[in-house]
């Protein structure tokens, strides 16, 4: 399976989150990680890296030596289990865990409370299967 890949822009990003109702959030392009960069920013409510995915990145063995992981319930994270979802999986991720952005939207919001009811392991096909039909995204 694949996803509608959307193009790695800014205003791409803050239209998509306009959509799903979120209020008072955009997307600016950073060229550096100066601290400088960020004061003029303003409130950043988060970071969005876009990079090339590389399989051998995610075998066991990496991901066990790339550190230790914090599994708090407090964290909501979407697993990405399709293609080309890293910047929808990103954005998501990144509203639902901060407290600066005033409101998500109704959509969002939803999809939090649904998701979160999910069991933390399941069968990646038995959770796609379910967040599909409550997004209207057919089975």
């Amino acid at each position: 399976m694949s996803w509608c890949t959307i193009e790695s822009d800014p205003g791409v990003f803050t239209e998509l989150v306009e959509t799903l109702g979120v209020q008072d959030v955009e997307f600016r392009e950073l060229v550096t990680l100066e601290p400088s960069d960020f004061a003029s920013m303003g409130t950043v409510h988060g970071v969005v890296f876009l990079f090339k995915w590389r399989e051998e990145d995610y075998t066991a063995e990496a991901i066990a030596a790339s550190g230790v992981f914090d599994y708090s319930e407090d964290i909501f994270f979407a697993r990405q289990t399709v293609n080309n979802a890293c910047a929808t999986q990103a954005i998501i991720n990144g509203l639902l865990n901060v407290d600066t952005v005033k409101d998500v939207g109704e959509t969002l919001r939803e999809f939090r409370s649904f998701a979160s009811a999910l069991p933390a392991v399941s069968d990646d096909r038995q959770r796609r299967c379910c967040v599909q039909r409550r997004l209207g995204a057919g089975a």
